[in-house]
């Protein structure tokens, strides 16, 4: 008997101690606003508000691995004929199907809402190659008449997401007092077929002590290219680079380089949606490039310089090249075009870094975006002609540093440790909403690395600041 109940109460603390094991943490939630002013939800913390998808939405969440998304539209009794939940409901989960390639659609699930009837839809289809899974929630309220709510998911992770996307739904309540509804600025991709501009550019590099800056101006043109795509073209017609680097070699160095990096500047093809498509003979444009980097590159054994030929060749691929491009595009034009933004709100999603030196590995970035007011297009233009947006990234993950110090260790070699680096890419944009033609883009990269030797530590700043101006013509 007394083995028995030793044995029970060992099997107790057992199952005691695995129950604490295995609980999960309660998960923290936040209470997200819609922008009219009717109606709140809660969701997890990761999750936080998206300007880029849904205009006619009045909430737009995603969480913060972007793999799940939700969307709220109200229906006030004006916007709408008379009509019953179910049918309503039907309606809007067949449109949403048949927006899909493939798509499928469940029978309706009925359930109740924080005391509102609903009703629930499973759909299924795909959007291009990814096959996507909504779940389409229509209920009634007060203020509005119906509230349609969707989220989404990839397929892959349907199972392991359908519980929170399900949770957030149920946490749905008209506010108790109606809040004043907030005004959005839509910014629509919609530039000329035709199109010249002249600009003029700056940049400035800061690295340990030597201060690099370059003028210049050019011609940006834009022709169509098909129905639906644009050619983009760039033509430098001057520039001048200035230094207080004591080292003359290096400046010489440096000025033959930039001479080759201005020349030929590979066009790029856009959408006529504001989507990046590719770029136009860059092979020819890499290997001058590559050319003129291992040219200059200090005599010494052929080893050594060998060595250097393939660190060179490593960093500065085709591949590196048309990144740089494009996260010059997505920065100033393509993260923004097509975004519905409310004065002042912080919008933030994350995305992926990749460093040239780092090769093909790409690290966690945390990227905010805001329209900050309404401004002139050019300086004594007619005001509020254009907006400025403001967008920053931040890297600043264990990872990063592990892999930069690995690339130092194999690069530098010696007892230099990287104990920590972060990167901060701040890009401000004066744009015409209507158009999303760019004025004024001031890009400014801050680099802040720790790194230690022989039991001493060292912190050092790499800046890099550019700004181009544009003029177009009439």
């Amino acid at each position: 008997m007394q083995r028995h109940v030793l044995r029970a109460t060992l099997a107790l603390f057992i199952a005691y101690l695995f129950g604490c094991a295995t609980t999960p943490a309660p998960v923290q939630t936040r209470i997200f606003y819609s922008d009219d002013g009717i109606s709140e939800l809660s969701a997890p913390t990761t999750w936080s508000p998206r300007a880029n998808f849904g205009k006619s939405a009045t909430l737009r969440i995603t969480d913060g691995g972007q793999d799940s998304y939700l969307l709220l539209i109200s229906y006030l009794p004006q916007e709408i004929k008379p009509t019953t939940l179910p049918t309503f409901a039907q309606r809007l989960t067949t449109a949403l199907r048949d927006n899909l390639s493939k798509g499928q659609m469940s029978e309706p699930r009925q359930l109740t809402i924080n005391g509102y009837p609903a009703v629930e839809y499973e759909v299924a289809g795909f959007v291009g190659d990814a096959r996507l899974v909504y779940l389409s929630t229509v209920l009634e309220g007060k203020r509005a008449t119906y509230h349609h709510l969707i989220t989404w998911t990839s397929a892959e992770s349907y199972s392991a997401n359908r519980g929170t996307m399900r949770e957030i739904v149920a946490s749905f309540r008209e506010s108790a007092a109606p809040r004043r509804a907030k005004a959005r600025t839509n910014l629509t991709f919609n530039w000329p077929k035709q199109a010249k501009a002249k600009i003029e550019f700056y940049s400035k590099e800061s690295k340990r002590g030597d201060l690099f800056e370059i003028r210049g101006q050019g011609v940006t043109t834009v022709r169509p290219l098909g129905k639906e795509r644009l050619l983009v073209s760039t033509k430098v017609t001057g520039h001048k680079m200035t230094s207080n680097a004591k080292d003359k070699a290096k400046t010489n160095y440096l000025q033959n380089l930039l001479k080759e990096a201005m020349t030929g500047v590979p066009d790029y093809v856009v959408s006529t949606e504001g989507d990046f498509i590719k770029i136009e003979n860059l092979p020819a444009y890499h290997q001058r490039i590559e050319q003129a980097i291992v040219k200059g590159l200090p005599g010494g054994k052929r080893e050594a310089q060998e060595k250097a030929q393939q660190l060179v060749k490593s960093l500065l691929s085709e591949q590196m090249l048309a990144a740089m491009i494009q996260d010059e595009w997505e920065g100033a034009i393509g993260n923004w075009a097509g975004g519905s933004f409310v004065l002042g709100q912080t919008y933030q999603f994350a995305s992926q870094y990749q460093s040239p030196a780092l090769g093909n590995q790409v690290f966690p970035m945390s990227v905010t975006q805001k329209l900050t007011g309404s401004v002139p297009c050019q300086s004594g233009g007619k005001a509020n002609s254009c907006v400025r947006l403001e967008q920053t990234s931040h890297v600043a993950d264990p990872s990063f540093t592990n892999a930069t110090n690995q690339f130092v260790r194999k690069t530098v070699g010696g007892s230099i440790v990287v104990d920590n680096v972060d990167v901060v890419k701040t890009v401000v944009v004066i744009t015409d909403p209507k158009t999303m033609l760019p004025y004024d883009v001031h890009v400014t990269e801050t680099k802040n690395v720790v790194v230690s030797a022989d039991g001493k530590s060292q912190t050092s700043q790499e800046v890099q600041e550019s700004r181009t101006v544009y003029a177009y013509s009439k």
